[in-house]
């Protein structure tokens, strides 16, 4: 399914107003007063230079306006009624330009006018006429001709031309019409195929050429959207309706450098509107381009740096980007995408508060809370959570984010605290027994820990990643560390949550595994002189060793294989030095 055709500011290059003018059917009948909904057409006299006959311009014009008569969506205003206006207005048809003879179109409610001039030439008289939209001021030029001289025939034959380019551009304006009739009904092959013979009719056609962009962009046709707007462009450099779509199809191409470029031409015509260059960078950052984005924003904020609006979206892009993970980001659990663009959105969040003060949304201290727990700031993110807070007493979420900063700075037992009081407030709160399952472990409090881990577990929480949880943290935060005892406690946690699953078998591979390293640390300190009590101590902990790489099902099978091997040797040396001083 192709996605809905954007609003590209509700204008199409003057092609509503044009194609009514020039169309046909129920539609003209209601937007236009002509008999029989037929479009009125002012034919101005022709003006002439030179050696051409003075009233040859004028019988040219009589004869187009009887030629009218016979294409049945037009129709002439009646010339008498042209000169009571202009004798009301007190003007001289032959001092009217093409400006003036718009205006009259407007007082007569004519929908197009024909304008030109007659010149004498080497071979003739040469006739330059153009048919004008009396609203829009759109303008079909009609190739240049020439007639032989200024007679009787070369009046027929030149109004004969006139009428026949008429014809055409009837034939031209219908299917540009159509066009864009079925592009608003989203009926792409349609569109296209009546803007192919628009464009067929009429290659020059700046409207047919957006028009069929436009199309193109329905289809998702972003290479051939990119040519018909880019030669838009070309033509018309301020058109802002094609500047945004083609900037627009420039980010779907993935050519950010080009967007942002078309994006500042179009922003140059609403430099000071906030939500216009809001709305672009909201694009450009949704497809990916968060650099970009910055820019446009910046851009921006350089006009107007009291702009708490631009600030804040600055801010929010800025973090963004500072905390996704990308190619080439750091491999250590933690750490920043990239730093300096945290940095800025802190910035911009700064400026946010000090535009706003307490008229501020106060869900952007969330952000700014989150910002500096990424910058390792614990302190200001402590600080903006007691200001969030203060506007928000008894929001749970709030309680919570206290809680993860306590917990980053090890206050485990305020970060029980926070916690409690966010279930205080909404029992339901997602995922507070988890994490408060977590913060007990940490704390030492086991029994603690695993009663709110069985309650997360109750409440839905993933059995598999709850396990995968605890294995991680009893790994990464004891066990490579050496931190045995406070490992060991985790995975005997996971073990008991998790009823089956590789998760499962590796809790119990490193559970025998952390006893099979504290019973040789035991050894090694014992090696010299074989005491009694140490010996003990160590054969405690090899006797764990087996029963839980049992449970290990299929988990490292090498390595189970190496510690089974060792462990049996580490028992028969423990077990000789008690025989030997410990009383047999």
């Amino acid at each position: 399914m192709k996605r809905a055709i954007r609003n590209w500011g509700g204008r199409s290059l003057a092609v509503a107003a044009f194609s009514l003018a020039f169309g046909a059917g129920t539609a003209v009948a209601q937007d236009n007063g002509g008999a029989g909904g037929r479009a009125r057409v002012l034919v101005a006299p022709l003006q002439v230079d030179g050696s051409v006959k003075k009233d040859f311009g004028k019988k040219v014009s009589e004869e187009v306006r009887d030629g009218l008569e016979e294409i049945p969506t037009l129709v002439a205003i009646e010339w008498d009624q042209v000169k009571d206006e202009l004798r009301r207005l007190k003007l001289k048809e032959e001092d009217l330009g093409l400006i003036q003879w718009r205006q009259l179109a407007g007082r007569l409610n004519a929908d197009v006018v024909m304008t030109g001039s007659v010149a004498s030439a080497v071979s003739g008289n040469e006739l330059t006429v153009s048919f004008v939209d009396s609203k829009s001021g759109d303008e079909v030029h009609v190739p240049d001709f020439n007639v032989p001289g200024d007679g009787k025939d070369e009046v027929k034959q030149a109004a004969g031309v006139i009428v026949s380019a008429f014809g055409e551009q009837v034939d031209y304006r219908r299917a540009l019409l159509f066009c864009q009739d079925y592009l608003a009904a989203e009926q792409f092959e349609d569109a296209l195929r009546n803007c192919d013979e628009a464009l067929g009719k009429n290659p020059e056609s700046t409207s047919g050429r957006y028009l069929r962009g436009r199309v193109y962009m329905g289809q998702e046709d972003w290479t051939a959207a990119a040519e018909d707007l880019e030669i838009v462009i070309e033509n018309n450099p301020a058109e802002v309706d094609a500047l945004n779509a083609l900037a627009y199809v420039h980010v779907q191409l993935g050519d950010m450098d080009r967007a942002v470029e078309l994006y500042r031409e179009y922003l140059n015509f609403n430099p000071g509107d906030a939500s216009v260059r809001m709305t672009v960078a909201f694009e450009v950052a949704q497809a990916g381009g968060e650099d970009a984005a910055i820019v446009l924003l910046q851009d921006g904020i350089a006009i107007d740096s009291t702009n708490a609006d631009l600030w804040e979206f600055l801010g929010n892009v800025a973090l963004k980007k500072g905390t996704t993970a990308a190619d080439g980001a750091a491999e250590d659990a933690g750490a920043i995408a990239d730093e300096a663009s945290v940095r800025l959105a802190v910035e911009a969040y700064n400026h946010v508060l000090e535009l706003k003060g307490e008229d501020m949304n106060p869900e952007i201290l969330r952000n700014v809370i989150a910002a500096n727990l990424e910058l390792g700031d614990y302190d200001a993110a402590l600080t903006f959570a007691d200001r969030a807070q203060a506007l928000m007493p008894d929001d749970a979420g709030l309680w919570s984010i206290r809680s993860d900063i306590y917990g980053r700075m090890e206050r485990y037992d305020d970060a029980i605290a926070a916690l409690n009081r966010a279930l205080e407030l909404d029992p339901a709160y997602p995922n507070a027994y988890l994490r408060r399952g977590f913060l007990k472990l940490r704390a030492g409090d086991s029994q603690g820990g695993t009663s709110d881990l069985r309650t997360a577990l109750d409440q839905g929480a993933d059995e598999e990643v709850v396990a995968g949880q605890l294995l991680a943290r009893g790994y990464n935060d004891f066990f490579k560390n050496g931190q045995y005892d406070e490992a060991l406690a985790m995975f005997e946690v996971g073990t008991s949550l998790a009823s089956a699953g590789r998760v499962r078998d590796q809790l119990y591979f490193f559970t025998a595994y952390g006893y099979y390293q504290q019973g040789v640390a035991i050894d090694g300190s014992n090696e010299a002189t074989e005491a009694c009590q140490p010996a003990r101590r160590a054969l405690s902990k090899f006797q764990q060793v087996l029963p839980n790489l049992d449970r290990a099902g299929a988990e490292q099978p090498q390595s189970q294989a190496q510690i089974r091997e060792s462990t049996d040797v580490y028992i028969y040396r423990q077990e000789q030095i008690i025989r030997k001083n410990c009383g047999g």
